[in-house]
């Protein structure tokens, strides 16, 4: 007979926490740049990065005792309500102002009043039989409430990142639904169930994530241009006032060529991108070139014996 598996209920820990911006139209995770990962989704974790903590109330509401002829008649069940205060050691930047709506605004940030994103989370803890658990939200939408600052001693004093999630029903109407047709507000994973499917699970969760590949994407399946960002600059990191910034444009999957045109005084040195590739998420290159030596006998071409890369 084979070994039954024993999984428990409790859990300790935060192993990870799973984030994704969602369309709200579709449902479907968001690809790409405007999105908060390539594929959609986003582990905060990393170096100095992750969860700390991820209290989650209002999972259940007590019910409501009705009485007639001097008893308890009937109990009404009250609506599911899941909020969770999080707690983040840091996270980044840009994935802060992304589940926060913040928007660019001069040469600052401001919150997008009337354009909250919708998110979805997954927090993966463990249990004390070396399983894994998941509570997972298909939708919701992330507030920073509260902000606190205070004087370094010989110690640092840091403040975490805390945030608080609201969560909504799934906006895919096939997403979350009980025997009754009734569809959830939240669903729970175990590793140890034996149809268990991390890729599926995160396709019900995120719809239709990249983690397998795929092409970025507005969430309507809508193809997002790419744009590779060309500067070039001389060995000191000086802008080359001959050969101005450009930009690539494209889309996921169509080829890109990085120019190093012939500038006079200079010869090309290396580029931190390929100069030849396809387009698969928006990023920069730098190009470098290294000024001539007066009467070096260069021409201040790219004649071919300058390294490529």
């Amino acid at each position: 007979m084979p070994a039954v598996r024993t999984t428990l209920a409790a859990v300790h820990g935060i192993e990870h926490i799973y984030m994704g911006k969602i369309n709200k139209n579709t449902g479907k995770v968001i690809i790409g740049p405007d999105g908060l990962d390539p594929t959609g989704i986003k582990m905060v974790s990393g170096d100095m990065i992750g969860g700390k903590t991820a209290n989650i109330t209002a999972l259940e509401e007590k019910a409501t005792k009705e009485y007639a002829d001097n008893g308890i008649k009937r109990l009404s069940q009250g609506v599911s309500a899941p909020e969770i205060a999080l707690t983040f050691l840091d996270m980044p930047l840009d994935t802060y102002r992304k589940v926060l709506g913040y928007e660019k605004s001069g040469t600052g940030w401001v919150m997008a009043s009337d354009n909250k994103p919708s998110i979805g989370i997954i927090i993966q803890a463990g249990d004390h039989k070396g399983h894994h658990q998941y509570t997972a939200f298909a939708n919701g939408q992330v507030i920073s409430p509260t902000e606190n600052h205070g004087t370094d001693t010989n110690n640092k004093t840091n403040a975490d990142v805390t945030l608080t999630f609201d969560a909504i029903n799934p906006i895919d109407t096939n997403s979350f639904i009980g025997s009754n047709g009734v569809q959830q507000i939240f669903k729970k994973f175990y590793d140890a169930d034996d149809d268990f499917n991390f890729q599926k699970m995160m396709d019900e969760v995120f719809i239709g994530n990249a983690l397998n590949g795929g092409t970025p994407n507005d969430g309507n399946n809508t193809p997002l241009p790419i744009t590779i960002s060309v500067h070039y600059q001389d060995t000191d990191g000086q802008s080359i006032a001959d050969a101005p910034d450009v930009q690539l444009n494209g889309e996921a999957g169509d080829d890109y060529e990085i120019k190093t045109p012939e500038i006079n005084g200079y010869t090309y040195v290396k580029s931190t991108l390929p100069l030849k590739g396809k387009f698969t998420t928006s990023q920069s290159a730098v190009v470098t070139y290294a000024k001539n030596k007066p009467n070096d006998g260069t021409s201040g071409t790219n004649d071919g014996s300058a390294r490529q890369q």
